[in-house]
């Protein structure tokens, strides 16, 4: 959206507020940002990680009568309210995503680190050494569970590196 870094108000711990003109062209593109995050998070993570996202436009007038805790509030409300209604976006054109059954095979692996089943089309990782009975580790990491761990690695040799 080309805003400057003071329009960050917040942005912390996988959260953030920024103040942005209320203008159509803004709210476009911050709806096409969700509804892109929105499918990208669902197609690596299912339904464990999600995105809540809630506007409040206010005017200077809310400013200068001393309103915007009151906005805050309603900000934080429909925030909360959105975080209830997570995926609400991807249910009528992913429908069956949602509440057709999910193939379950016996020797579907798990993820070592979030529990949840590795599909088959996904590539499991080792994460453990072999296990010296059946030659094959006993316990795995999905692709993007192995690829945030590879991130973390790199993002503290990068800082190492840039601490010398």
């Amino acid at each position: 959206m080309n805003l400057p870094q003071s329009c960050v108000i917040y942005a912390s711990g996988g959260g953030f507020y920024i103040k942005a003109p209320n203008v159509p062209s803004v709210q476009d593109k911050l709806n096409a940002f969700y509804k892109r995050i929105t499918v990208v998070l669902f197609e690596k993570h299912g339904t464990s990680l999600s995105l809540a996202m809630a506007s409040s436009p206010f005017s200077v007038h809310t400013v200068m009568n001393n309103k915007v805790p009151e906005e805050w509030k309603q900000l934080t409300i429909k925030l909360s309210s959105e975080k209830g209604r997570k995926f609400a976006s991807l249910l009528q054109e992913r429908h069956s995503d949602f509440f057709d059954p999910i193939p379950f095979e016996l020797d579907q692996k798990r993820d070592a680190i979030s529990g949840d089943l590795i599909s088959k089309k996904a590539d499991s990782l080792p994460f453990n050494e072999m296990d010296g009975d059946l030659n094959e580790p006993k316990l795995f990491l999905s692709k993007v569970n192995h690829d945030i761990i590879e991130l973390g690695k790199k993002v503290k040799i990068n800082r190492l590196s840039c601490s010398k």
